[in-house]
């Protein structure tokens, strides 16, 4: 996690896009993925929310062939004029006028999502998520009654000392990147067995 103060939300934004464009896919990816495994393992038919990852992202490919066969029910945003949808998560993925690779739109049957892991460029003093500024997950999730649990993950979580975000823009529960696992109070960083306890109770509640 690192601290950026910077005055504007454009410019926290172009900062997090610079430096995460400079890094890459290594083993701080596969630890993300590890805590991602533990955390989720216990729960089959969990309704997962997942993402095609772009190259400044970390690649989820590694949980998503892990998911399937433990028959987690998966699912991906599906783009279209600058609104979102999920569908099913179902080969072979095609990729979007915005360049990201996404399942064939199909009719889509309404379900409860457990949970939503959600990347990030960064997020503000109040946990509030800061993407590339279109607002697609924040009109999805502007639907739910009762919202997913919601882990946002970055090769690096970047942090604004200022409150950037608006009402509409969603906050997460946890934060992952490779050097942790944050609440969204901010008061610690969980080690992954606290992470894991946290989780499982929450997930057993909706599950």
């Amino acid at each position: 996690m690192k601290i950026l103060e910077i005055n504007t939300k454009a410019q926290f934004r172009t900062t997090c896009k610079g430096i995460l464009y400079a890094k890459h896919s290594d083993i701080k990816d596969h630890k993300i993925i590890t805590h991602l495994i533990k955390a989720i393992k216990p729960y089959a038919r969990l309704n997962v929310l997942i993402y095609c990852a772009m190259p400044h992202e970390v690649n989820l490919m590694p949980f998503i062939k892990w998911a399937r066969r433990q028959k987690i029910n998966l699912f991906i945003p599906f783009v279209r004029n600058q609104s979102c949808l999920v569908v099913p998560y179902r080969l072979p993925l095609i990729k979007n006028a915005y360049g990201i690779y996404e399942s064939k739109f199909s009719l889509f049957y309404k379900t409860n999502l457990d949970l939503a892991i959600i990347p990030v460029l960064g997020i503000d003093q109040h946990f509030k998520r800061v993407g590339f500024g279109k607002g697609m997950y924040d009109c999805f999730f502007a639907r739910f009654k009762k919202p997913p649990l919601s882990v946002f993950i970055a090769k690096e979580i970047l942090v604004s000392t200022l409150a950037l975000g608006e009402s509409h823009d969603i906050k997460g529960d946890y934060c992952m990147d490779y050097e942790g696992i944050y609440h969204h109070t901010f008061k610690r960083k969980l080690n992954g067995k606290n992470f894991y306890k946290q989780l499982a109770t929450l997930l057993t509640h909706r599950h």
